[in-house]
């Protein structure tokens, strides 16, 4: 392929996309809290005087922990911030733990916030998806040329 017929063509600008879709990616992943068991977590915050802040998150049922020192874990700093993921079953566990550690900084829960942008797009989309169906069979339907869907031409 010559190079002028790729800067011609779309590749050039999937290419880009492609491009920019991975910046984004990178940019807005969360990030900055290590990952550690829930046992860990959990003794974490039965060890009094460990824990600084703690973040409860329903809808991702996760707690973000900051330390007041760092952690070491099998020989790896894993910082002074880390979080842990739970099951549904744990969930009543877990919120007694934090709540009984009395981090220094205190503790808060973050429940799950609905967007308005996505509700919309939730009930947007199957509807402008039929519309465009319905809007290609009537097109179809009007008869014409030798296409495969040639079913409102009249043979008579």
């Amino acid at each position: 392929m010559k190079a002028k017929s790729f800067f011609k063509g779309p590749g050039i600008w999937i290419v880009v996309v492609i491009a920019m879709l991975l910046v984004a990616f990178a940019t807005l992943a969360p990030g900055g809290a290590a990952r550690i068991d829930t046992d860990k977590g959990l003794a974490l915050l039965a060890d009094n005087g460990k824990v600084e802040q703690a973040k409860i998150f329903d809808g991702e049922n996760r707690v973000d922990l900051v330390l007041k020192d760092s952690l070491q874990v099998d020989g790896q700093d894993k910082g002074k911030s880390v979080q842990f993921f739970f099951v549904d079953a744990r969930a009543a566990d877990v919120v007694k733990a934090v709540t009984s550690a009395k981090p220094a900084n205190g503790y808060t829960d973050q429940p799950i916030e609905s967007n308005w942008f996505s509700g919309l797009l939730s009930l947007l989309i199957p509807v402008i998806l039929l519309g465009a169906l319905f809007w290609f069979l009537m097109t179809r339907m009007q008869g014409g040329g030798s296409k495969i869907m040639q079913f409102g031409k009249s043979k008579a």
